[in-house]
């Protein structure tokens, strides 16, 4: 497995951020969820082939193993896991010992995260999603949710320092996707995509800019809903955007190429 040295930690703002996704927005909010750590061996390759009018299934929101739909790849955590223990659980657990079991399996699927396809819309622009493939990544895709109706804007790179965005790759020509769920539902506190298919798509070039730009988006024709609430929803609250590496800005140091963050403009 390649390691790069980005050199990022998970930091507690991300632990309660995904702790709440991850761990409390299960199916009852109440209940108390053992969260699953990402795998990179469920990586959604398909991405790398992505065609006008495919057909991608579903996403719901709501553990790392359901986010592994948003990347073809994504590079392995770096430094010592957390504890693992939460595996050994016995199934006679008292409520404290399984609500311990559970905070540490939520650290733990963090850890797992640290440079997964969440890290590209966690509205943290110190983490980032990185590509898990060798070289820089060409052909390879990240997916996140936003309204591609709205202005859209991306700062790629590591942007967590000046330092590691020159050291690491960026993303120079890219091909944007415009993707939108035939059915749309909330789930607690996550949204949840059924029946993704998409739309179209575009080449862009980027600015080797360490922060904000604006990431042209193609325009496209809304599909129908089929959703019993389809009067009441918004087409951007259905649509994703894929941006799929085309050509890149070698790092100085290294070949892993990032994106920090992508996300409608305020």
């Amino acid at each position: 497995m390649r390691y790069s040295n980005a050199e990022g930690i998970v930091n507690k703002t991300m632990i309660v951020l995904i702790a709440a996704i991850a761990f409390f927005s299960g199916p009852l909010a109440a209940q108390i969820h053992i969260a699953h750590p990402l795998d990179p061996d469920d990586a959604n390759t398909s991405l790398r082939n992505l065609t006008v009018g495919m057909a991608l299934g579903d996403f719901i929101n709501w553990d790392a193993s359901s986010r592994a739909f948003l990347a073809s790849s994504w590079l392995a955590p770096e430094g010592e896991p957390p504890s693992d223990d939460f595996r050994s659980l016995p199934g006679d657990a008292n409520a404290e010992e399984y609500e311990d079991a559970a905070y540490q399996s939520s650290l733990y699927a963090m850890w797992s995260e640290m440079y997964g396809p969440i890290r590209a819309f966690d509205g943290d622009t110190t983490t980032a999603w990185c590509e898990g493939v060798a070289g820089n990544g060409i052909g390879e895709t990240v997916v996140v949710p936003v309204d591609a109706t709205e202005p859209v804007r991306i700062w790629v790179g590591y942007g967590k320092s000046q330092r590691l965005w020159e050291r690491n790759s960026r993303p120079r020509k890219v091909r944007v996707w415009v993707l939108q769920a035939r059915k749309f539902g909330v789930n607690e506190n996550d949204r949840n995509f059924e029946d993704i298919r998409v739309l179209v798509s575009l080449v862009a070039e980027l600015r080797d800019l360490n922060g904000w730009q604006d990431l042209p988006i193609p325009e496209f024709e809304p599909l129908p809903m089929d959703s019993e609430d389809s009067d009441n929803l918004s087409v951007g609250s259905t649509t994703l955007v894929a941006i799929q590496i085309l050509s890149v800005y070698p790092g100085s140091a290294y070949t892993d190429t990032l994106i920090t963050e992508i996300g409608n403009t305020p």
